[in-house]
């Protein structure tokens, strides 16, 4: 009999306990708080316009995520409507189902050719050194009148800053460095080096052939204040690209090396209020060249296209009605791909 009272009361305490233990669980899974509020700053890089042309903010750049250590802008241009690659890694811009030669790239008024290295994995371009960009897709002016698929506008700096900066950037595949230099109140100075060491990385991936490749992008600019006279500003860049790839087993050897150099000079002046006239000379040189080595028989194949320039572009600002006239006079040369027999040998450096 005490066994049955003893039986009862544990079971007693034992339903206790359980509903002790499911009413403490219930208030536990209730959760009262006030309103949360979710804010955040969004970076605007691109901005578009109502005809679809894509202005880059250059300080927004900063705050994305970088390839190899760097940013590129082109790549950051195929991102935006209306622009496509044909694979992936590629740095052309095929814009609208045109093709990348439809396309032109205009470094402070100066075509830039083969903007690529590492063929197309990179751009020529170092960030830093540029102050703009845009990319015109449609309604594009008048004054870029060869172009039929788009134009891709690089800017400069062509400000006085007020303190020396320096800027640089540690990779994977390359390092970049920009620098500015105030020289006294109306003049400045700024420059950028970047520099590949893919080589390493390249003998690594590819076994059984000596494959040598090297990348250089270099720039320097500058910009005085002239007065009443106006601003003037000068730009120059230079790019090179070097492969050698050896094989052994068939005593076979090639280099191959293209190169971009490139130089603006331009004077802005205002003429009164509504009259501001800007002059610039330009001068590009692209050279593309392929030696191979196959056996005791050598040959050399070289192309490269050759510009010079001179644009004068006035705008006139009427209140209701804003004018832009000018000229534009250039001389081209393009030398076709050629093929030579019978060129010396070379050494095994690389840029």
């Amino acid at each position: 009999m005490n066994y049955r009272r003893l039986f009862a009361v544990l079971i007693l305490l034992c339903g206790c306990a359980i509903d002790l233990y499911g009413q403490q669980d219930s208030s536990a899974m209730h959760l009262s708080v006030d309103d949360v509020v979710i804010t955040a700053r969004r970076s605007i890089v691109s901005v578009p316009d109502t005809r679809g042309n894509v202005s880059i903010n250059m300080e927004a750049l900063k705050g994305i995520p970088r390839l190899g250590g760097a940013v590129d802008v082109i790549r950051l241009l195929q991102y935006t409507p209306g622009v496509a690659t044909t694979q992936e890694g590629n740095t052309s811009l095929y814009v609208r189902g045109g093709d990348a030669g439809q396309s032109i790239m205009l470094l402070n008024g100066a075509p830039l050719y083969s903007p690529s290295h590492l063929l197309g994995f990179f751009s020529v371009l170092n960030t830093p050194h540029l102050s703009g960009l845009t990319l015109y897709k449609s309604g594009i002016p008048a004054r870029y009148g060869s172009s039929t698929s788009s134009i891709t506008e690089l800017r400069t700096h062509s400000y006085i800053p007020e303190r020396i900066g320096v800027e640089a950037n540690l990779g994977i595949i390359e390092s970049d460095i920009a620098i500015k230099l105030p020289v006294g109140e109306r003049c400045a100075l700024f420059a950028t080096a970047r520099r590949s060491y893919a080589s390493w990385l390249i003998q690594k991936l590819v076994r059984g052939t000596a494959i040598k490749y090297g990348f250089g992008d270099y720039g320097v600019g500058g910009v005085a204040d002239l007065g009443r006279v106006g601003r003037l500003s000068f730009n120059t860049h230079f790019n090179k690209d070097s492969a050698t790839a050896d094989v052994y087993i068939y005593n076979s050897k090639c280099d191959l090396q293209w190169w971009n150099a490139l130089g603006t000079v331009s004077l802005d002046t205002a003429i009164g209020d509504n009259v501001e006239l800007c002059n610039t000379l330009y001068a590009s040189i692209y050279d593309n060249t392929m030696q191979p080595y196959i056996a005791s028989q050598h040959f050399s194949m070289s192309a490269g296209v050759d510009d010079v320039g001179f644009r004068s572009n006035a705008k006139i600002d009427l209140h209701s009605v804003q004018l832009e006239v000018g000229a534009d006079c250039m001389w081209r040369g393009v030398t076709p791909q050629t093929l030579d027999l019978g060129v010396g040998s070379r050494d095994d450096s690389v840029l």
